[in-house]
C-alpha cells in the first residue's frame, strides 16, 4: 500500500495502475524510493543516481518538433509530464533512442523545486551530462532524453531546447611566448570543460592570448585545430572561436539587450538567440534597457559572455570571467560552462577559484619554475590535482623530467572524459555563416544610427545635439557677426576652419571611445574596412547637415546685418556650398584618423586636434601672404615651384619654401581656393576660375576618402606589429 502521486489515495495497485484513478503507476513500482525522492514523503529527500551511462549525442535544434523547442512545466502538486515516445506521453519523442515512457517532471511543492525521474529506459535520462533515477532541476541544468535536449529555466517555468554544439579538438604544441612561457604542450578534445590555474602573474593570461593567437602576443609553437594548422587558417579559427576577456569590452552607450543582438547578427547567428542566452547567464531582466556604463562590474561580465555565447562557439576561451561575481553567480557560471561542454562545446577557461574545479573534466596548472619562466606543472582531473595539493598550496608541485612524471603530472594519457570526442577523430566543421563586408557594414551602420538616436538624454545630447546643432549654432553667430562686410577673404577663410573644426570635432572620439569593444569584435570576427566605412558614412551625413545648417544660420545673419552689400555679403549659395560639404566630409576622415592614432587615449586625440587646427591656420595664404590679394596674386606666390623673387636687399621674397609644401597637407588651402572662386555672385565672373576651383574641389573629395584608408592602414599596421593597446 502506498500514496497514488495523482489522487493521494492509499491503494495496492493492480497491474500496475492505481485502483482509484487507474492511473498508470509503473515508474513508481519500478523504482520504489523515487516516491519519496520526487514529493517529499519519508526520508529519502537527496537524488538517486544510476550507474554510469553515456548520453547518445545531442542533435541540432532543428530536429525534432516545432512543439519540443519550449515545453511548460506542471505547476500544481497533481500534474506530472511524461516525455516518451507514446502517443499518451505529454510530449512525443519520436526517436529510437527514446523509450515509449522515458521520463517523468513533476513539481514538488515541499521544497518548491521540480524533480525529474528516469522511467527504468535503457539509454537512461540525463541532467548536465550524468545519468539519473531522480534529480531536482536547478537553473540552468541540461535535461537530456535520447538526442532531445532542454536547459530549465525556473523564472519562466519551462525546458527550451538547445542543440549541438560542434566543438572542436584543439593540439597545443611546444607554445612559447619569449621568457614568459616556454614549451607549453595540451590537448583539447570537443566535450571537455579544461581549467587553467596558478599563481597570478604566473602566464595564464599570456597562455590565453597566445592560443587566441593576439597580435599582442606574438608565440613560437604550433597550434592544430582539427588537424588544421591555426596559423595558415585564422580566418576560419576565428569563425571557430569565442573569447571573454579579463575586462569586458562594451559599446557604453548600447543599451544591454541590443549589444548582444548586435553581436549575434555580427557572428551571423539569429538575433533571438539572444534573449535565451541573457536567461542562461542570469541577466536581470530588469536591466536588459539599461546602457552598458551603467552595470555593476558582475553584470558587465555576464553580457559579455551572453555576446559569446550568441554565436555557439566550437572553442570557448574565458580569461577569469568570475571575477566581479558573486559566490552565487559563479557558481552558476561554471554550472552553464559545464552544460556548454556536455553539448559538444570545447572550453578552456582561467580561474582562481579552486573550490569550483569539481565542475570541470580536466585542470591545467600553469606557474614559474626556478629561472621565473611559466611552465605547465600539472595536466590531470580535478581528482587527481586533489590528492597532489592537499593544502591548495601550488608550491607543492614540482616540475620533474619527462621521463619521470608521475601519474597526474604532465601526463601523456589525459583522463577519460566519457562525453568527449576522441581527438583522433578530425570532423569538418564547417565556418559559421558570418556576414560578408556589405553584411557587417550594413550591420555596424545599424549600430551607429542606434546609438546617435537612443532616447537616453546625456547620450542623445552628446551624440547628435551638441555636434550637429550646437556648434554650428556658434560658429555661425560668431563669425557672421564679427567678420566686417566688405571682408569676404577673411569671411570665408572663418568659415572653412569652423567646417573643419567641427567635422574633426563630429569624428574625433569614434574609434577612441569604442576601442576595447572594436579590438574584441576584431579579435574574432570584425573586417577593419566594413568598420570605418560604415563610421564614415555615418558620420559623414552628419557633417553633411552640419555643414547645411551653418550655412544656412551664417547666411541668415550676413542677411540681417548687412543688407547694403547686397553682392558681397556672402559667397554664391550654391557655390559655398558645394565647398563647404567637400571640406566637412575631408574633415571627418581627418577626425577618424586622429581617432585611430590616439589608439584609447581621449587626451591624446584632444591634445592633436588643436596641433592640426593650429597648422590650418599657420601654414594658410592668409598668414603667410595676407587676406587683402586676390586670389591669383596671392596663390601665385603660394605654390610649387615657386617664383624667384629678390628684393633690393637681396634677399628673396614671399613665404619660407617649407611653410609652402605644409600647406599641400592642410585641408584649409584647398577649401581657401575654392570658396574664393566663389566670391563673386555674377556667374559670368565664376567661369574666370574654372581651373583653380576644380582642381581644389577634387583634392578635397580625393582626401575625404583617402583619410579614412589611410585611418585603416593605421589600424592595421598597429595590430600587425602588436600596437594594439588595451588586451
Amino acid at each position: 500500500m502506498f500514496l497514488c502521486p495523482h489522487c493521494e489515495k492509499s491503494c495496492a495497485p493492480p497491474d500496475r495502475r492505481c485502483g482509484a484513478c487507474e492511473r498508470d503507476l509503473d515508474w513508481l513500482k519500478q523504482v520504489p524510493r523515487l516516491r519519496d525522492a520526487l514529493l517529499g514523503w519519508g526520508t529519502q529527500s537527496g537524488p538517486l543516481t544510476t550507474t554510469a551511462m553515456v548520453p547518445v549525442p545531442i542533435e541540432p535544434v532543428s530536429f525534432g518538433l516545432p512543439a519540443l523547442r519550449e515545453i511548460d512545466l506542471p505547476t500544481r502538486r497533481e500534474e506530472t509530464l511524461t516525455l516518451g515516445r507514446s502517443l499518451n506521453s505529454s510530449k512525443v519523442l519520436p526517436d529510437p533512442c527514446v523509450e515509449m515512457v522515458h521520463c517523468v517532471l513533476i513539481w514538488q511543492e515541499n521544497t518548491q523545486q521540480y524533480w525529474v525521474a528516469d522511467h527504468r529506459s535503457e539509454t537512461g535520462t540525463f541532467v548536465n551530462g550524468r545519468p539519473v533515477v531522480a534529480q531536482p532541476l536547478r537553473g540552468g541544468d541540461l535535461l537530456q532524453v535520447g538526442p532531445y535536449a532542454w536547459t530549465f529555466s525556473p523564472l519562466d517555468r519551462r525546458l527550451v531546447q538547445v542543440g549541438r554544439i560542434r566543438g572542436v579538438n584543439v593540439d597545443v604544441q611546444d607554445i612559447s611566448v619569449g621568457w614568459r612561457l616556454q614549451k607549453v604542450s595540451f590537448q583539447l578534445n570537443p566535450g571537455e570543460f579544461v581549467a587553467v590555474i596558478g599563481p597570478s602573474g604566473h602566464g595564464k593570461s599570456t597562455l590565453i592570448r597566445s592560443l587566441i593567437h593576439d597580435p599582442s602576443t606574438p608565440s613560437e609553437g604550433q597550434m592544430l585545430v582539427n588537424g588544421q594548422d591555426v596559423k595558415q587558417r585564422i580566418a576560419w579559427f576565428r569563425s571557430q572561436l569565442g573569447y571573454v576577456a579579463q575586462h569586458a569590452a562594451l559599446q557604453d552607450d548600447l543599451p544591454a539587450q541590443k549589444m548582444v543582438a548586435f553581436a549575434a547578427t555580427l557572428r551571423g547567428a539569429a538575433s533571438e538567440t539572444g534573449r535565451q542566452v541573457l536567461k542562461e547567464v542570469d541577466f536581470p531582466q530588469s536591466r536588459l534597457r539599461a546602457l552598458c556604463r551603467e552595470l555593476s562590474g558582475g553584470e558587465s561580465k555576464r553580457l559579455r559572455l551572453a555576446a559569446e555565447l550568441v554565436a555557439a562557439p566550437g572553442l570557448l576561451v574565458l580569461d577569469e570571467p568570475g571575477s566581479g561575481l558573486d559566490e552565487g553567480h559563479e557558481e552558476g557560471m561554471m554550472r552553464l560552462m559545464q552544460q556548454r561542454a556536455r553539448r559538444g562545446g570545447t572550453i578552456l577557461m582561467v580561474t582562481h577559484n579552486l573550490q569550483l574545479l569539481t565542475y570541470c573534466d580536466r585542470v591545467l596548472v600553469i606557474q614559474q619554475d626556478e629561472n621565473r619562466i611559466g611552465r605547465l606543472f600539472f595536466d590531470g582531473s580535478p581528482q587527481q590535482l586533489r590528492q597532489r595539493m592537499p593544502s591548495g598550496n601550488f608550491e607543492e608541485l614540482t616540475l620533474e623530467p619527462a621521463d619521470h612524471r608521475p601519474p597526474g603530472l604532465l601526463s601523456e594519457s589525459k583522463p577519460g572524459v566519457p562525453h568527449a570526442r576522441p581527438p583522433q577523430s578530425f570532423p569538418t566543421v564547417k565556418p559559421a555563416a558570418q556576414p560578408g563586408f556589405f553584411g557587417q557594414l550594413l550591420q555596424i551602420i545599424h549600430r551607429e544610427c542606434v546609438l546617435l538616436f537612443h532616447p537616453h538624454r546625456q547620450t542623445l545630447f552628446r551624440r547628435l545635439l551638441l555636434p550637429v546643432v550646437v556648434l554650428p549654432v556658434c560658429f555661425a553667430g560668431a563669425i557672421g557677426a564679427s567678420v566686417p562686410g566688405l571682408e569676404l577673404e577673411t569671411l570665408g577663410f572663418l568659415s572653412i576652419l569652423a567646417c573643419i573644426w567641427m567635422g574633426a570635432s563630429l569624428s574625433l572620439m569614434a574609434i577612441v571611445d569604442e576601442r576595447e569593444a572594436y579590438d574584441h569584435e576584431r579579435l574574432l570576427c570584425l573586417r577593419m574596412g566594413a568598420y570605418v566605412t560604415a563610421k564614415m558614412i555615418v558620420l559623414g551625413t552628419l557633417a553633411l547637415v552640419q555643414c547645411l545648417l551653418f550655412s544656412a544660420l551664417l547666411w541668415g545673419v550676413r542677411w540681417k546685418m548687412f543688407t547694403s552689400h547686397d553682392d558681397i555679403m556672402f559667397f554664391h549659395p550654391v557655390g559655398a556650398l558645394a565647398c563647404l560639404v567637400p571640406v566637412s566630409l575631408a574633415a571627418t576622415g581627418l577626425g577618424l584618423f586622429i581617432s585611430a592614432l590616439s589608439k584609447t587615449s581621449r587626451p591624446a586625440a584632444n591634445f592633436i586636434l588643436p596641433l592640426v587646427m593650429m597648422a590650418q591656420i599657420v601654414f594658410s595664404v592668409q598668414i603667410a601672404i595676407g587676406g587683402d590679394k586676390s586670389l591669383k596674386e596671392a596663390y601665385r606666390e603660394f605654390q610649387l615651384p615657386r617664383p624667384q623673387q629678390v628684393s633690393a636687399a637681396g634677399q628673396e621674397n614671399g613665404p619660407p619654401a617649407a611653410v609652402v609644401v605644409a600647406s599641400y597637407v592642410t585641408l584649409s588651402r584647398y577649401g581657401d581656393i575654392a570658396l574664393r572662386s566663389f566670391a563673386y555672385s555674377s556667374l559670368s565672373k565664376l567661369e574666370d576660375f574654372r581651373r583653380e576651383r576644380w582642381t581644389a574641389l577634387g583634392r578635397l573629395l580625393a582626401l575625404s576618402v583617402a583619410l579614412p584608408i589611410l585611418a585603416v592602414g593605421l589600424l592595421w599596421v598597429q595590430e600587425r606589429f602588436g600596437a594594439t593597446p588595451g588586451r
